[in-house]
């Protein structure tokens, strides 16, 4: 009696996006949003992503995984929205609420 193939697990290619994006955006919106938001910037332009750090809309973050990325949204509970290369990645972030104080 044969047992039958296992399936190979999904596979990520560097044209599809890592993760479905968080709107419904065509893959080719996705970079070219992302061609726009980072003509001229280059990696040095960025600091590493932290999580304990504070970041601001517009900045431009470099994560050991994903590379260099531009946030997109700031979510109520301090979790980022980023853009990058290969799609949008939501990522962890200690920073103060807005109206919550930093210190205990």
């Amino acid at each position: 009696m044969r047992t039958p193939p296992r399936e190979a697990p999904p596979t990520t290619s560097l044209t599809t996006p890592l993760r479905p994006a968080l709107r419904e955006e065509r893959a080719d919106d996705i970079f070219k949003r992302w061609d726009t938001l980072t003509a001229g910037l280059l990696s040095r332009h960025g600091r590493p992503h932290r999580v304990h750090e504070t970041y601001r809309v517009g900045e431009v973050i470099l994560h050991n995984v994903y590379g260099m990325g531009v946030i997109e949204q700031i979510g109520p509970d301090g979790e980022l929205t980023v853009l990058f290369r290969r799609g949008i990645q939501r990522l962890p972030s200690q920073q103060a609420r807005p109206g919550e104080s930093s210190r205990p």
